[in-house]
C-alpha cells in the first residue's frame, strides 16, 4: 500500500534520487482491487510484467493486464486501473480480477461499456492527442488495436483481428488500404507523431506468411481514416538490418528484426530506438545496443550510435558489453549493454533515460538464459548523442549459485535516499508525471531479498521540477551590414549545452545543425540559434541578420607582380566584375575613387608600386591589387685591346658597370668578325655601382692568326655587348 504522506514526502525528494513510493518490496503480491471505480489508498495492482501504462491529459496514470497475479490466480491479466497521483491512491477501472480471461470485442468501430480487451502481455500502448489511451496486440499473436476513452470508460475494437496468431496482411508499400493490418505480435514500439498518427515498429509475431519470428516492419495507422499503411521494413521475419552511413539519414536505412526494443519521441516529434532482441546486419540472433532515429516527416532512418554487429561468447547468448564510463559523466564511448525490454522515459529537456532489461553489464557476460537482468540508469541527450551512466550497478553480482543481478535496495517507504535502487529487472510499466519525474512499477525481476519473479513495486525517479532554460546563445559580431565575407561565432553560457542554428531564418531545433565551429557568411544570411542541456528546457532563440555587400572581383595586372624589367614595359589592367571601375596609383599610396581612373594600358618605365581598386554600384570596393616593378638598365660594357698575346694564346680584357646588380661575363670569340662562335666561361660579375675590369684567357689558337673578340655581360637589367676588337697571333718564332 502507499503511505498517507505520499505527497508531503513527493515535496521533499532529492533530485536524481531513487524513492520506493508504494507496493512490496517482496515479489509475487497479489492485487488489492478494492470497489471498482473507487480510489483508496490499500488498492494496488498485484505484481506483474509486460504490462501497458499510459498517462491521460489530466496527469492520470492508466494500466493495463500483463503477466502476473491478479486477486488470487496467476497468469495473463486485463485489468485496469487508474493512479491520481494527487493523492496516490489506485483504482481498479475495469477488466477482470482473475487470469486469462478472454476479451469481449463488441461491434468493431462501436464503444460500449461491456467490451474489454483479452488478458494478455507485451501490448504496445500510447495516448493519442485527445487524451484517449490506444492499446495494439500482445501475447499469443494479437493484431487487435483498441481506443479507450477515459471520460466515458469504454473500450472501442477499432482494427485488427479477435482472433490470435494472425498474419499480416501489408498491402503495397507506401498506400493506406482497409484491408492492410499488421500482423499479431508482443513487445512491439508503439508511438504517436505530432500529427496524432499512430506508428508501430517490430515485436516478435506473424509475418506476412504466418511465420513467427522477430519483425522489422514499420507501420503508420492514420485516426482520421482508421487506415494502416506499410510504411518501410520487410514482409518476412527475422531480416538483417540496413544501416547505411553513421548519423547519415537514409531512404534505404532500416533497422533489423527485433523484439523488446525501447522507443521515445523526442521533442520534434522524431522516433528514437533502442536495442531489442534479436536482429542485426551480421546475424539473426543477439542483444542489440545499436540506437536510431527515424524523421517522420522525411520517412528516413539513420543509425546514431552503438553497434552494427553482435559479438558472441563461447556457450552464451550474444552481445554487446556496456562501456559506462564515470558515474554521472557524459562522454562519446559511453553506450549501455546489448539489451531487451528496457524501461524508458522522455524528460522535458527532450533526454531519453533508459533502465535495466534483460541484457549485458560492462564485464561482456549476459545472464539472460538463467534470469539475470541488469538496474543501471541511463540518461542520452539526443543534442550532444552521448550517453551518461547515472544510477544502478554496471557489473552484475552473484544473488544466487550461478545467478546474477542486482537485488533491490528499498530504503524507507517515500524518502528518497542516494542509497535506494530498484532491483535488476525487465518489462516494468513507466510514466512521466506532470512535475517531469519518472516512474516505473514492477516488472519481471529481483525483489529486496534478490528473489525473481514479477514484481509490483512502485518507485520514482526525482528529476527538477521545472526545467530553467538554457541561457540565450550569444552570435558574434553583432548584426549588421559588412562588405566583406566574415565568421560568424555562436557560444551559450550554459554548461554542457548544446547549441543548434539555421541559416535561412527558420526556427531552430535539435534536428537543425550543430554548432560545431565558427561559421563563414558569405551571403545575405539570418542566424537563429537555440542551446540544448540535460535537466534544462531548450533556450529561447537568438538572431541574428547579416547583410553583406559582394565584393568587387580584384582587379588583375597583366605583368605578374615583383617583376624586374631591363626597359619599360606595358600595364594593362582589368576586372571581371561587369561595370566596374578601376583607380589606381603608382607611388604605392592607397587608391581610392580620387586616384587616377584605369582607361588604357600605360608604360612602366621607372621603378614603382602600383596599386589599384575596382567599385562597381551595389557592390563593396574589390581588395587591393599591389605589385612592385624595378626597372633595371643594362650593364654597360667597354672593349679593352687583348694582352698577353702568344702564338697560341691572349688575354681578353673588358670594362663594365651592371648598376649595382650581379650577373655574368664571358667573351665571344673566332677568325671572323661576323661570326664569333667561341666563347669563354660564363663567371660571375660582381654587383657594384662604378665600372669594374674583367677578363679571360683563351688558349689553343693558331700562330699568324688575326682574331676578333667581344665582351658580353648579362644581369637583371639585360644583356649588353661590347665592340669587337681584333688582334694577330705571332708565327712559330713566337715573336711579335
Amino acid at each position: 500500500m502507499l503511505l498517507a504522506g505520499w505527497l508531503c514526502q513527493m515535496a521533499a525528494a532529492q533530485t536524481h534520487e531513487w524513492t520506493w513510493m508504494g507496493g512490496s518490496e517482496y515479489a509475487n503480491q497479489a492485487g488489492t482491487y478494492g470497489t471498482l471505480g473507487v480510489f483508496a489508498k490499500s488498492n494496488i495492482p498485484g505484481a506483474r510484467d509486460g504490462a501497458v501504462s499510459w498517462t491521460d491529459h489530466q496527469g492520470n496514470v492508466w494500466l493495463f493486464g500483463g503477466s502476473g497475479t491478479g486477486a488470487v490466480q496467476v497468469g495473463y491479466l486485463n485489468d485496469l486501473w487508474e493512479l491520481k497521483p494527487s493523492s496516490g491512491e489506485w483504482a481498479w477501472m475495469g477488466g477482470s480480477t482473475k487470469a486469462g480471461q478472454e476479451g469481449v470485442y463488441g461491434t468493431r468501430g462501436v464503444a460500449s461499456a461491456s467490451n474489454a480487451p483479452g488478458a494478455r502481455y507485451g501490448a504496445a500502448g500510447g495516448t493519442d492527442l485527445n487524451g484517449n489511451l490506444w492499446l495494439f496486440g500482445g501475447s499469443n499473436g494479437l493484431n487487435d488495436l483498441w481506443e479507450f476513452n477515459p471520460s466515458t470508460k469504454e473500450w472501442t475494437w477499432v482494427s485488427g483481428s479477435n482472433l490470435e496468431e494472425q498474419p499480416g496482411s501489408y498491402g503495397q508499400k507506401g498506400v493506406p488500404a482497409t484491408g492492410n493490418v499488421p500482423g499479431g505480435r508482443s513487445v512491439a514500439v508503439l508511438w504517436f507523431d505530432l500529427g496524432g498518427n499512430i506508428w508501430l515498429f517490430g515485436g516478435n509475431g506473424e509475418d506476412s506468411s504466418g511465420l513467427t519470428g522477430s519483425l522489422n516492419d514499420l507501420w503508420e495507422f492514420n485516426l482520421s481514416t482508421k487506415q494502416w499503411t506499410w510504411i518501410s521494413g520487410d514482409n518476412s521475419a527475422n531480416q538483417p538490418g540496413v544501416y547505411g552511413q553513421l548519423r547519415i539519414p537514409a531512404a534505404s536505412n532500416v533497422p533489423g528484426a527485433r523484439s523488446g526494443a525501447t522507443g521515445w519521441v523526442d521533442l520534434e516529434g522524431n522516433l528514437w530506438l533502442f536495442g531489442g532482441s534479436e536482429g542485426s546486419s551480421a546475424q539473426s540472433y543477439g542483444e542489440l545496443n545499436d540506437l536510431w532515429e527515424f524523421n517522420s516527416a522525411t520517412r528516413e532512418w539513420a543509425w546514431m550510435s552503438g553497434s552494427t554487429t553482435v559479438p558472441c561468447l563461447a556457450d552464451q547468448p550474444c552481445g554487446k558489453a556496456g562501456v559506462y564510463g564515470k558515474l554521472g559523466v557524459p562522454g562519446a564511448a559511453n553506450a549501455p549493454g546489448g539489451r531487451d525490454s528496457a524501461i524508458g522515459w522522455t524528460d522535458r529537456s527532450g533526454s531519453f533515460w533508459l533502465f535495466g532489461g534483460n541484457g549485458f553489464d560492462s564485464t561482456g557476460t549476459d545472464y539472460y538464459d538463467i534470469l539475470g537482468e541488469l538496474n543501471d540508469l541511463w540518461v542520452f541527450s539526443p543534442a550532444t548523442n552521448e550517453w551518461t551512466w547515472m544510477a544502478g550497478s554496471s557489473t552484475l553480482g552473484e544473488v544466487w549459485s550461478g545467478l546474477y543481478a542486482e537485488a533491490g535496495v528499498y530504503g524507507t517507504l517515500a524518502v528518497s535516499s542516494p542509497n535506494n535502487v530498484p532491483g535488476s529487472r525487465a518489462s516494468a510499466a513507466n510514466w512521466v508525471d506532470e512535475s517531469g519525474n519518472l516512474w516505473l512499477l514492477g516488472g519481471e525481476g529481483f525483489d529486496s531479498t534478490a528473489f525473481h519473479s514479477p514484481l509490483n513495486d512502485l518507485w520514482r525517479y526525482s528529476l527538477p521540477a521545472t526545467a530553467v532554460p538554457c541561457a540565450t546563445p550569444v552570435i558574434s559580431p553583432s548584426p549588421g551590414t559588412y562588405p566583406a565575407p566574415l565568421k560568424v561565432t555562436i557560444g551559450d553560457s550554459t554548461n554542457g549545452a548544446v547549441i543548434y542554428y539555421t541559416l535561412d531564418g527558420s526556427a531552430p531545433s535539435t534536428s537543425s545543425l550543430p554548432y560545431n565551429g565558427s561559421i563563414t557568411i558569405e551571403a545575405n544570411t539570418t542566424v537563429r540559434a537555440i542551446a540544448v542541456a540535460v535537466d534544462y528546457s531548450n533556450s529561447a532563440p537568438a538572431s541574428a541578420k547579416f547583410t553583406i555587400e559582394p565584393f568587387v572581383a580584384t582587379p588583375v595586372f597583366s605583368l605578374p607582380a615583383g617583376g624586374i624589367y631591363g626597359a619599360g614595359q606595358l600595364m594593362t589592367i582589368s576586372d571581371a566584375t561587369a561595370g566596374a571601375e578601376i583607380f589606381f596609383t603608382i607611388d604605392g599610396s592607397t587608391p581610392t575613387t580620387h586616384s587616377v581612373r584605369y582607361i588604357s594600358p600605360f608604360l612602366i618605365n621607372a621603378t614603382m608600386t602600383i596599386k589599384a581598386i575596382a567599385v562597381a554600384p551595389g557592390h563593396s570596393d574589390s581588395e587591393i591589387r599591389w605589385a612592385f616593378y624595378r626597372i633595371v638598365p643594362s650593364p654597360s660594357v667597354l672593349s679593352d685591346p687583348a694582352t698577353s698575346i702568344s702564338a697560341n694564346g691572349a688575354t681578353l680584357n673588358a670594362i663594365a658597370n651592371d648598376w649595382g646588380w650581379a650577373g655574368s661575363s664571358w667573351f665571344l670569340y673566332g677568325t671572323s668578325a661576323s661570326a664569333l662562335t667561341l666563347s669563354t666561361a660564363k663567371v660571375a660579375f660582381p654587383a657594384a655601382t662604378s665600372a669594374q675590369p674583367f677578363s679571360a684567357v683563351v688558349e689553343n689558337l693558331q700562330n699568324s692568326t688575326v682574331y676578333y673578340f667581344e665582351p658580353v655581360v648579362s644581369s637583371v637589367g639585360g644583356m649588353s655587348y661590347g665592340r669587337v676588337l681584333s688582334f694577330t697571333t705571332p708565327g712559330d718564332c713566337g715573336c711579335e
